[in-house]
């Protein structure tokens, strides 16, 4: 390369938020008392890079694998990403999901309207299971969970999500509806790696109808993210429906 100056971009870290970042540029510094280069690439889909990059030169094979380790565990700790509410979306140039921020609800338990106790059993599963994680795990509990909540449209279904949602600040939550369904192994993923979290598939028989003739993909891929997270995942899945008698039993 010849020199010239570094390239930014303004990326989004919050509904409402952005931060400058380096999408074209290399850093000199030294790691552990050594040199080296870092290559900063932007994900660039008209130019096949679907994924950002970082490219490491040192004289140390060691010490670039050290240094990209140390790098993966500072992603997942200090990832913009946590704690936030997400939901996926394409990208102009490639099918993969890229998350996008929402604004978390605020909608207050009186604004709920459902039969006596219905409210806080949902809660107690959702979210005082959480509360409860080092109690369960040391009692060897699973922290993985589940609620699908069903009825006709205007039972109070999207209304009990955003409630729940309310009251889990500090927990990240995905988002799927939609053709954005299809982004469930991602959405699982994410959620592993950011945990505490919620994933919410509303509408889920759209996909997970009963099983004829014909493959059905995408409800194979929705079995997959529910059952491959480890049991100590702390991870709550929602999902919502207006034809629980459709769906697939498992």
């Amino acid at each position: 390369f010849r020199s010239g100056p570094a390239e930014y971009a303004e990326k989004a870290t919050g509904p409402s938020t952005t931060r400058q970042v380096v999408s074209f540029g290399a850093r000199l510094f030294t790691y552990l008392g050594e040199p080296v280069v870092v290559m900063q690439r932007a994900a660039r889909g008209d130019m096949g890079r679907p994924q950002g990059q970082l490219e490491v030169l040192a004289a140390s094979a060691p010490l670039v694998s050290q240094l990209l380790s140390e790098v993966r565990s500072l992603m997942v700790e200090r990832s913009v990403l946590r704690g936030k509410v997400l939901t996926f979306e394409n990208s102009d140039y490639r099918m993969d999901a890229g998350a996008s921020f929402l604004e978390r609800p605020n909608v207050a338990d009186t604004d709920v309207i459902l039969p006596s106790g219905v409210l806080d059993s949902v809660i107690a599963h959702v979210v005082e299971i959480g509360k409860q994680r080092e109690a369960l795990l040391a009692a060897g509990q699973h922290l993985k969970r589940g609620v699908l909540l069903y009825g006709p449209p205007g039972t109070g279904k999207t209304l009990t999500v955003r409630h729940l949602l309310s009251r889990t600040e500090g927990v990240t939550a995905v988002l799927l509806t939609g053709s954005s369904i299809q982004y469930i192994g991602a959405a699982a993923e994410l959620a592993r790696t950011l945990q505490p979290s919620i994933v919410v598939m509303e509408d889920i028989d759209l996909v997970a109808m009963e099983r004829h003739a014909s493959p059905q993909p995408l409800l194979f891929e929705v079995l997959d993210a529910l059952d491959g997270l480890d049991g100590d995942a702390d991870v709550a899945f929602i999902m919502t429906t207006n034809r629980v008698q459709v769906l697939e039993r498992a």
